[in-house]
């Protein structure tokens, strides 16, 4: 879903929708300051809950104008973080993106909305977009090891102000999965949710579903015409876009068709948990969401109960080597509603090979969407003391599962990193060739 084009949805139903369950006030109390990344870096008030909510409530009685709303909402993660420590129960999340909704931004960085396009839209523009891509990253990037040649470095800098770029995969893991599925006798209870980042970036992941499905024998449907999540359009107040994306997902699923869905990246499983209070009862689709909503699962944790205690029946494969791995766990397992986080769980599967380093705190990474699309280097700079004391761990790889996470770490190891880059990865591509292997 492209970020910043067109306008927002007017009139009175889009704005009430949006501000209808606005709930309590903000009473200062400054609890939102000990835990806010943004606040963390910059000790400006405009840039935590309670600064943002005056700021807001100022602009109500002196009149909004767009630019205003742009400029007063647009530094944050959303990540839930003041939400999680609220002794007023101040809903900021939902506050935040209605000013976003009457101050949509369009001044997004032409590259950053370029590459949301592609990696969310399914049109011949959007394709076209990828195919550009690709020939770009061929042309101008090298492929990097250490996340097995899903990112490309970026020796060019001057294009773009990272280190690493993703790259696009030739055919979306919705297609690919479509023409190698071999058809099982029984009908599949359990489907797949992509994402975006999954589909067209870390399609090893994808794969991974696949094969752990296929070692379990359990029939896996993908439903060809899924699409984004609709995060994207909802973090940034187009309400008219986000329910596009649930309309056609709805269509794609048919959610009382299956038991389980599976989703590899917290944020979109979140989201997803939280789409029916979005859209309210009084939406058509409501239920359809709700029930959606209700088989939507973690895949991590998922597979981990299956294998729990199965692969320790069977001897592990000789001459696995030894990994010492930190797990980041996303904010959207943390304080949303995509935990609770079963990656040790998974690793622990693998077996004795397997160590997980601990002692390090969970932290933001600094990915936040579209907040890393504007404020690409104040993400670094969120991310920078958590990224450190990873690397100086020396980890031999870095689990994740969220794909905007995996993005942000992976641009962080290669900024801060003076040494060995450990292998990033979803936790899944890490286990599955171990866990399926005879």
């Amino acid at each position: 879903m492209e970020q910043g084009s067109g306008k927002p949805e007017e009139g009175p139903a889009a704005s009430s929708v949006l501000r209808k369950a606005a709930g309590p006030a903000c009473v200062r109390c400054g609890q939102c300051m000990s835990v806010c990344p943004v606040y963390g870096v910059t000790r400006e008030e405009t840039d935590v809950a309670r600064g943002r909510m005056e700021l807001f409530r100022l602009l109500d009685q002196k009149g909004i104008s767009p630019e205003s709303l742009a400029q007063a909402s647009s530094r944050c993660l959303l990540c839930g973080a003041c939400e999680s420590v609220c002794a007023a129960g101040v809903r900021v999340r939902e506050k935040t993106v209605e000013a976003r909704s009457r101050g949509v931004r369009t001044d997004y960085p032409a590259a950053e909305k370029m590459a949301l396009a592609a990696l969310t839209r399914d049109s011949e523009a959007a394709r076209g977009i990828r195919r550009a891509g690709r020939l770009f990253t061929a042309l101008f990037a090298g492929e990097i090891e250490q996340t097995s040649g899903l990112y490309l470095r970026f020796p060019a800098s001057f294009f773009l102000n990272r280190k690493v770029v993703p790259r696009i995969a030739a055919r979306p893991f919705t297609e690919s999965f479509a023409r190698r599925a071999q058809a099982k006798s029984e009908t599949p209870r359990v489907a797949f949710f992509t994402g975006c980042g999954a589909n067209h970036i870390f399609t090893d992941t994808s794969w991974a579903v696949a094969r752990l499905s296929n070692f379990l024998d359990i029939p896996l449907a993908v439903p060809k015409n899924q699409g984004c999540c609709g995060l994207a359009a909802y973090s940034t107040g187009r309400r008219d876009l986000f329910l596009s994306c649930v309309e056609k997902n709805l269509a794609a699923f048919h959610p009382e068709r299956y038991d389980t869905i599976l989703f590899v990246c917290a944020s979109c499983l979140d989201h997803v948990r939280r789409t029916p209070e979005l859209m309210g009862k009084s939406h058509p689709l409501y239920e359809k969401s709700l029930l959606l909503a209700e088989k939507a699962a973690d895949a991590t944790s998922f597979f981990a109960q299956r294998f729990d205690g199965a692969l320790r029946r069977e001897p592990l494969p000789t001459g696995v080597a030894s990994l010492r791995v930190h797990i980041h766990e996303p904010c959207h397992t943390r304080l949303g509603k995509a935990g609770p986080d079963h990656t040790r769980s998974l690793l622990a599967a693998m077996g004795p090979s397997v160590s997980v380093i601990s002692g390090i705190e969970p932290s933001c990474c600094g990915h936040g969407g579209s907040f890393n699309a504007c404020f690409g280097e104040l993400s670094l700079e969120i991310a920078e003391p958590y990224a450190r004391e990873i690397l100086e761990a020396a980890p031999d790889a870095i689990v994740t599962g969220c794909t905007g996470c995996l993005l942000q770490l992976t641009e962080a190891a290669f900024r801060f990193s003076e040494s060995k880059i450990p292998r990033i990865t979803h936790p899944l591509a890490l286990a599955a060739p171990l866990l399926t292997a005879k």
